[in-house]
């Protein structure tokens, strides 16, 4: 058996266990006339009496009084199988100002709990209690997790939000990706032009079109090209296509910014959750339930942390809070915390990063984060001259992309009253009109988003008052050194590695794992409804 089918086995046998005690807790309280159906919790996890604390955050899984090292959280039970040369005995406390700056910045759930109709606790019942430790080596940060969120998930599970283990490595050193390696150009032409024939006539590719991210079916007969991409001048390493890129704070795992086959193919998850906030597909903090529950946005309202690193606020508050126009105005009065590590050493920032200090440390030219990728549209790809009939423009104009691009107030300006599951949104994003850039409201398609978006190079990352532009990575040289930022649009988080990022990068797991749960074939990487 495989390291990956070893992982894959232990996940969905703690998950199978999981459902079963739920069921069996569901029988006996029905049983005693005692069921409890009240209404899904959106507020922060309750206060328990910490018996089953998680770490405290600050790098240090001990119990406060004698640094002995307990690692109580589930990730731990992955480590050996997702790093064959570690074991729990090598890892001692982070020590050293990056390893340090990782384990100050993670979220305390000592004494929280979650409840809410889609969670299953250990005991089955549906309250649950999250975790998140980290422990170090020379190398490397290994953040440990059970990916369970400080609150109920909302958006609307196919997957119940479940202890789901997982171990993040995050490098101490960022270390550079060698310019000698083989790599895929970043126009993707070919790519990009199927794409759009099959999105005319409603087709879905067995695998994403285009080369910008990294997927191999599981038999290893195909794949999208080389680990690398570059742009002609910069050597950068792939997301997966829809796999993590980083442990956020939580210990979560951010996700790459597109979901595989169904219900978008290869599209972007915030174009449909943005629309109906009655049946969110992710919800506004950025999280859904999957495989492995996952953020694919980040909110700083709902990952900002009290004195004691604790959350700071219920999930109704970071929900108001998540207004894409607000999110990308050039207004910020302080710097952003850390969110997550990428994993390739770097952080992940929220949208305000300081770009220039003074003598004293006080950050002197603070800006807004903003990506630099236009939505240029599927449309763009069209050729008459192509073999290909269905990406002539006059089949692309007359099929549902031929309002692309439109201004829009609402869906119905995108959509005819007569089309029935229309495949375009009403939708706030960056567009560039005659070189200067704006976040407009356009008629869009969820569906590719790599193709759908256009990087834009900027002379100047500084030009606009108040903005800074981040790379093809959304990442950008700030201050205090490289990071990533979090957007309100595409990429959203880190849509490439600046630096040679570890194992995790590549490691499938949990999209095999969504392909092998409930029959969802094809549904990984945001488990959406079929």
């Amino acid at each position: 058996m495989s390291r990956d089918q070893r992982i894959s086995k232990r996940i969905a046998e703690r998950s199978h266990t999981l459902k079963w005690r739920a069921w069996i807790v569901v029988i006996g309280l029905a049983a005693l006339a005692c069921a409890d159906d009240s209404a899904a919790d959106d507020e922060v996890g309750e206060t328990g009496d910490g018996d089953g604390d998680a770490g405290d955050g600050d790098g240090d899984t001990g119990d406060g009084d004698t640094g002995e090292l307990v690692g109580e959280c589930s990730g731990w039970d992955l480590l050996s199988d997702f790093y064959p040369d570690v074991s729990f005995a090598d890892l001692t406390s982070c020590n050293g100002e990056h390893a340090e700056a990782i384990g100050d910045s993670l979220m305390n759930f000592d004494g929280l709990t979650i409840t809410g109709d889609s969670v299953v606790g250990e005991d089955g019942s549906n309250t649950a209690t999250p975790c998140v430790e980290v422990l170090c080596d020379d190398d490397y940060a290994y953040i440990a997790s059970n990916a369970l969120p400080h609150y109920n998930p909302q958006a609307a599970p196919i997957f119940d939000t479940v202890d789901t283990p997982i171990v993040h490595r995050i490098p101490l050193v960022p270390a550079a990706v060698s310019s000698d390696v083989s790599a895929d150009d970043w126009y993707d032409a070919p790519g990009c032009e199927s794409a759009l024939g099959m999105a005319v006539v409603n087709m879905t590719p067995t695998m994403p079109p285009s080369t910008h991210c990294w997927y191999e079916t599981e038999d290893g007969t195909a794949n999208t090209g080389e680990y690398h991409v570059t742009d002609g001048e910069e050597v950068v390493h792939k997301v997966m296509c829809y796999g993590q890129t980083a442990s956020l704070i939580t210990g979560i795992p951010a996700f790459a910014p597109c979901e595989e086959a169904r219900p978008d193919p290869y599209g972007s998850p915030l174009f449909s959750a943005y629309e109906d906030p009655d049946t969110l597909f992710v919800d506004y903090c950025g999280t859904h339930p999957a495989a492995i529950t996952h953020n694919h946005w980040l909110n700083e309202v709902c990952l900002a942390q009290d004195a004691d690193n604790k959350p700071a606020n219920s999930y109704a508050t970071g929900a108001v809070s998540f207004v894409i126009e607000d999110l990308d105005a050039a207004d910020c009065t302080a710097e952003s915390d850390t969110l997550g590590w990428v994993y390739d050493g770097h952080p992940l920032q929220g949208g305000c990063v300081c770009m220039a200090r003074d003598g004293d440390g006080e950050c002197t030219d603070l800006r807004r984060a903003r990506s630099g990728y236009v939505y240029a549209g599927l449309s763009r790809w069209a050729n008459d001259a192509s073999a290909d009939a269905n990406i002539h423009a006059d089949s692309v104009a007359a099929s549902h992309l031929g309002v692309e691009l439109a201004s829009c107030t609402t869906r119905d300006d995108c959509c005819d009253a007569n089309t029935m599951n229309c495949r375009m949104y009403c939708h706030p994003l960056l567009i560039e009109d005659a070189g200067a850039v704006t976040l407009e409201q356009r008629c869009v398609t969820p569906d590719y988003s790599w193709c759908g978006h256009e990087f834009v190079e900027h002379t100047d990352v500084l030009e606009d008052a108040g903005y800074v532009y981040l790379d093809r990575c959304n990442g950008v040289e700030t201050a205090d050194g490289y990071l990533y930022a979090g957007t309100p649009t595409f990429p959203y988080v880190n849509g490439c590695y600046k630096d040679a990022p570890s194992e995790m990068a590549i490691d499938d797991t949990y999209t095999r794992l969504d392909m092998d749960m409930g029959g969802m074939g094809g549904m990984g990487g945001g488990g959406g409804p079929p």
